[in-house]
C-alpha cells in the first residue's frame, strides 16, 4: 500500500517570523497550511499585528518573545538590517542548539555570528521567485527553487522547511552566494528593465497597449520555458541567430541613442557570440562591425 503523504510536515513546529514584509506575507500562510504554529514580530508591532490577524498567526510584542517561543526562527528583514538584528537578538536569547535562517540572496551566515554565539544554528534559505508586495499565496512555493546553506543543522532545517512548503533545494558551492544572486538578479530584475526598455515600442507598434504587453509577457513567459528544456545557445532565435542584417540594422535605427541603442549592441555582441556556429564567416563579420561599438569621436 503507498505510504500516505503527511499533510501537516510541520505540524509540533513553532516558526518565529520577524518582519512583516513580502516575504513574510507569503510565507506565513504557508507555514500555517503545512501545520506550524507561526508567531509574528516586526519593528513596529501595529505590522505584526495586522498580519497576523489577516493570516489567523499569533503577534509577539517584540522579537525577543517571539524567540523564545519558537523551534526555529526566519529573519525577514532587509540585508543591512541582519546583522544589527542579530546582535539586538543574541543579548536577549540563548539558542539552545536551536535553528535561525535569514532570507537574504546576497548574505551568507556571517551578519548571523552574534547569534551563533549565543547558541543559535546559523543559515538561509532564499526563495528563487519574485515576490511582489501582496504576495500571500500559499501555493506560491509549490515547486519554488530556494538556496539553502550555513551549518549543518540549519541546512537540515531549511531542507525541511522547503519540502514542507512543497520546493527544491538548490544546493550551491562554498562561498559562491553572490555569484548565486548576481545570476538571479541579471535574470530576474534584468527581464524587468528589459522589459521596460521595450515597452515603449510594443506599445507604439500595437492598438491596445494592454493586450500588448500580456502578448509580450507570454513570449517572456515562452522564453523561460525554452530556457528549462535546453541551454541558451540552443534555445536562441531570431535575427542575429539568422544572420538577418537588414533586421538588425532596422533595429538599431529604431533604438533611441545612448542608453537603449548601446545595450541593444550589447547584448546583440553577446548572442552573436551564441550563434558563431551557426553563421557562416561572412555574416558573422558584418554583424560584429554593426553590434560595435562606436568610436568616440
Amino acid at each position: 500500500m503507498k505510504a500516505r503523504k503527511n499533510l501537516f510536515p510541520l505540524r509540533g513546529d513553532v516558526v518565529a517570523l520577524l518582519g512583516a514584509g513580502g516575504l513574510a506575507r507569503a510565507l506565513a500562510p504557508a507555514l500555517l497550511a503545512a501545520g506550524a504554529r507561526v508567531v509574528i514580530a516586526a519593528r513596529r508591532p501595529a505590522a505584526a499585528r495586522a498580519l497576523a490577524k489577516k493570516v489567523r498567526a499569533e503577534a509577539a510584542p517584540d522579537a525577543a518573545a517571539a524567540l523564545e517561543q519558537a523551534t526555529l526562527a526566519i529573519l525577514c528583514v532587509p540585508d543591512d538590517a541582519l546583522a544589527p538584528l542579530a546582535r539586538e537578538l543574541a543579548r536577549h536569547s540563548r539558542g539552545r542548539g536551536r535553528s535561525v535562517l535569514h532570507a537574504s540572496g546576497f548574505q551568507d551566515a556571517r551578519p548571523l555570528a552574534a547569534l551563533a554565539r549565543a547558541g543559535w544554528n546559523p543559515g538561509w534559505m532564499h526563495p528563487l521567485l519574485p515576490l511582489p508586495r501582496d504576495a500571500s499565496a500559499v501555493k506560491r512555493f509549490e515547486g519554488a527553487w530556494f538556496a539553502t546553506g550555513g551549518s549543518a543543522r540549519a541546512r537540515r532545517a531549511a531542507r525541511r522547511l522547503v519540502r514542507a512548503l512543497g520546493g527544491r533545494e538548490l544546493a550551491l558551492h562554498a562561498g559562491t552566494k553572490a555569484d548565486y544572486h548576481l545570476a538571479a538578479t541579471l535574470v530576474s530584475n534584468g527581464s524587468l528593465a528589459l522589459f521596460e526598455l521595450a515597452r515603449a515600442h510594443f506599445e507604439r507598434a500595437a492598438l491596445d497597449p494592454r493586450m500588448a504587453r500580456a502578448a509580450f509577457a507570454e513570449l517572456l513567459g515562452a522564453t523561460a520555458a525554452n530556457l528549462a528544456r535546453a541551454n541558451p545557445r540552443e534555445a536562441l532565435t531570431g535575427p542575429i541567430a539568422r544572420g538577418d542584417l537588414e533586421s538588425v540594422r532596422g533595429h538599431l535605427a529604431r533604438t533611441r541613442p545612448g542608453l537603449e541603442r548601446e545595450l541593444y549592441r550589447t547584448l546583440g555582441r553577446v548572442l552573436l557570440d551564441l550563434s558563431r556556429t551557426r553563421l557562416a564567416p561572412a555574416q558573422r563579420r558584418s554583424l560584429a562591425a554593426l553590434l560595435a561599438r562606436p568610436r568616440n569621436r
